[in-house]
């Protein structure tokens, strides 16, 4: 018989919070509502107008100003959960950090400009967060 870890929740009711706010104060941008999807989907909320969704929404609250970096990380696994969806429903899957000194996004079932890689978090100790990954250029953010 195989027994089944389960991987630790590193986010916090504060975390979760910022992101809430800061969906919606992007939904109050889009004129949409967003409805949290469960974990299994791989990304945060559907968006939605007049109850049908217009889209999918990846959310993002970094620590660290816009520039800090050059590219952002993401998990190659996202972004394919991302075009998956957008391909089924033909809706589109949109990224959307909230840094330090601006917010931006970039649409990630149409993203071209971007490099693979192998990479993750190093200080939590766990090995699960070290992955395949995609590095987007920051400058490819539309800002909000």
């Amino acid at each position: 018989m195989t027994t089944t870890t389960k991987r630790p929740l590193y986010e916090t009711e504060a975390d979760l919070e910022e992101e809430r706010f800061f969906t919606d104060t992007l939904c109050s941008l889009w004129d949409c509502d967003a409805r949290k999807l469960p974990l299994r989907y791989k990304m945060d909320y559907a968006l939605q107008r007049g109850g049908i969704i217009r889209a999918f929404l990846e959310v993002k609250v970094r620590n660290y100003t816009k520039d800090y970096f050059e590219t952002y990380m993401l998990s190659m696994e996202k972004v394919l959960a991302a075009r998956q969806f957008s391909e089924f429903a033909g809706v589109p899957s949109i990224l959307a950090v909230k840094w330090k000194d601006a917010s931006g996004f970039i649409v990630l079932n149409t993203l071209e400009d971007f490099e693979l890689g192998f990479g993750g978090r190093v200080d939590r100790d766990d090995s699960q967060d070290m992955e395949p990954v995609i590095f987007i250029p920051i400058k490819n953010f539309k800002v909000i």
